[in-house]
């Protein structure tokens, strides 16, 4: 029953949404063998425990991708295997860490109609500037999304519709003979001659009950905009809003909490006419925390499937939901001493936007500490890029604290945080 309910309402989600008037659509690659590579090998220096006794570890990694495509007429399919491995991780052993397929997927173009294309598959999913959905690049596995895409477009705007299964469950689950799944299902679009997406989101997640059996308990949708633009007058605007509702349910003791949480970001940046520092900006990426008075609704912000480390900070210390929320005012600017070297300056000062208790003494206070990233790029040849980063954290006393026996209070400031890496990228890619 569950089955042939979700087949039918798909169907009818899907259809509503194909017979949109549209335009033709023209498919990614002409007809033919493709083969993708990607080759990125990674250092790193972590120092970020904010303890300088101890010293900073050391590692690297390797990612490996090769993909092949077919494509013939409107249909094509592409496989993306992947091996992501940490080197000297027990290589000398009868043993492997494994890979598997990143991206899997079959594509028709002109799908029933010229203008929507259908993807099938797992596959990445990217929109805007990845700061609500995003691939998450910078890790070694990255993020997938299983499901379908169907995407309609004309000459002003185009929009997707997808529907993930994020966990699947199977009838027997605890016994239940009807079982949820987890569900990521979303509409986004964009209104080409504004450079206007807007969207909406809705994620649910189900878990056992007081019964035993499994039941929706959490129920998320949000809706917002991304705008990005760049003006005659050499101001550029980066512009993100989410606006989140939704209910959570609590099986022990029973109880319902609305979810009432927004997110903002704001990047302005200016084009210098200058050769060594071609563009300056700023802003600020601030989402909601919880009012702890009100036990009825919760303010947190639920950032979801966003690609973290583009966004705050390249040391990764806050990555994860923030029941407090996250305030980062940043400040950045770009230089180019060369056409073949590039570098950014970052700098991030971090505090949460609800009060937090003071590890040191216990009181009411809101800083988190401050952060300066510098990343330089350069080309070695036309198929090899290096990428060279530092990281300096600077962490505020009432956040961190760090045992020290010889201390009457056990604990002492945390020193700050180091990080640095350097990156060597090959990518190539083939027709036939």
């Amino acid at each position: 029953m569950k089955v042939v309910f979700r087949i039918s309402l798909y169907s009818l989600f899907v259809l509503s949404f194909l017979f949109i008037p549209v335009s033709l659509f023209a498919g990614e690659m002409e007809d033919g063998f493709m083969v993708k590579g990607d080759f990125r090998w990674r250092a790193e220096l972590d120092g970020r425990d904010f303890n300088s006794d101890t010293g900073p570890g050391n590692f690297s990694v390797l990612r490996s991708r090769l993909g092949m495509g077919l494509k013939q007429g409107d249909v094509c399919g592409f496989l993306q295997f992947q091996l992501p491995t940490q080197l000297g991780w027990n290589s000398s052993a009868l043993a492997t860490q494994g890979g598997d397929f990143h991206q899997a997927y079959m594509k028709v173009n002109n799908f029933i109609r010229d203008g929507v294309s259908v993807k099938i598959g797992r596959m990445e999913m990217k929109y805007g500037d990845e700061r609500i959905i995003g691939a998450v690049g910078w890790s070694n596995v990255g993020r997938v999304f299983e499901g379908i895409v169907i995407r309609n477009e004309t000459e002003t705007w185009w929009a997707d519709l997808f529907y993930t299964n994020q966990v699947e469950r199977y009838a027997g689950t605890l016994g239940a003979a009807e079982v949820p799944d987890d569900d990521f299902i979303g509409l986004w679009g964009e209104y080409k001659p504004l450079k206007l997406q807007a969207f909406f989101l809705s994620y649910s997640t189900a878990n056992p009950n007081a019964y035993g059996t499994m039941q929706k308990d959490l129920a998320v949708n949000t809706i917002g905009v991304h705008y990005k633009n760049e003006y005659e007058s050499k101001i550029g605007v980066t512009f993100d809003f989410a606006n989140q509702m939704g209910k959570q349910k609590i099986f022990v003791p029973s109880t319902e909490i609305d979810i009432a949480a927004w997110m903002l970001l704001l990047d302005i940046s200016y084009k210098v006419d200058n050769e060594l520092m071609p563009k300056i900006g700023g802003g600020i990426d601030l989402t909601t925390g919880d009012d702890t008075s009100s036990a009825k609704i919760y303010e947190g912000y639920t950032n979801g499937y966003y690609t973290a480390h583009k966004f705050r900070g390249y040391m990764d210390y806050f990555v994860a939901d923030q029941s407090t929320g996250l305030r980062d005012v940043f400040l950045y600017a770009k230089f180019e001493p060369r056409p073949d070297l590039k570098a950014v300056v970052k700098f991030h000062s971090f505090a949460t936007n609800e009060k937090y208790p003071s590890a040191k003494d216990g009181s009411s206070t809101d800083a988190l500490g401050s952060e300066i990233d510098i990343v330089v790029a350069h080309p070695l040849n036309d198929n090899l890029n290096a990428l060279v980063g530092l990281g300096y954290f600077m962490p505020a006393a009432d956040w961190q604290q760090i045992a020290d026996p010889g201390s009457t209070t056990g604990t002492r400031d945390a020193d700050s945080g180091v990080w640095g890496f350097v990156q060597l990228q090959t990518k190539f890619d083939m027709m036939k």
